[in-house]
């Protein structure tokens, strides 16, 4: 008699590699999972997968490696201690990105200057303001075309006036 037909026969109570039973008392006959409930009056069930199939809600083999997503410990997170420098220089470049941004639509002769002085000093406390720097010269650039036009519409009114009151 082979081993196998002689443990699923017998109904033997020994223990499995966890400790618990291999079969109930009345020798029901287990596919795949433990049947911990049919030892205390409760109805045994089976498995309804076959070999080599997916149960619904199982996710198949899942390895746990050293730097894995979810498998590798987390350091204690160490609170973020911040200089003055690294603070000035954060509000500098949001200063400058801001000036540039009203720099374009509003008041491009008073905001964009504002924009690259607070691009500069972002750059010197070291950290990058480039779009700050792109906004402020773009407003600068139209603020100095606005005033050539006011002047040269100024200049080209009064001279059309003149030239009126002359007939």
């Amino acid at each position: 008699m082979s081993d196998w037909t002689r443990d699923s026969s017998q109904g033997s109570n020994s223990p499995d590699a966890y400790g618990a039973p291999s079969a109930d008392s009345a020798g029901a006959h287990q596919t795949g999972s433990q049947q911990y409930g049919s030892q205390y009056g409760q109805t045994p069930t089976y498995d309804q997968g076959g070999y080599g199939q997916q149960q619904y809600g199982q996710t198949g083999t899942y390895e746990q490696g050293y730097g894995s997503q979810y498998g590798a410990p987390m350091a204690p997170a160490a609170p973020m201690q911040y200089s003055q420098q690294s603070v000035d220089a954060d509000k500098a470049v949001t200063l400058s990105l801001v000036f540039g941004i009203l720099g374009v639509l509003l008041m491009p002769i008073i905001f964009g200057p504002l924009a690259l002085w607070q691009a500069g000093k972002a750059e010197r406390l070291g950290k990058p303001a480039t779009a700050g720097k792109v906004l402020g010269w773009i407003g600068t650039i139209l603020g100095i075309l606005g005033v050539i036009a006011l002047i040269l519409f100024v200049v080209l009114g009064v001279a059309s006036m003149g030239s009126m009151s002359t007939i």
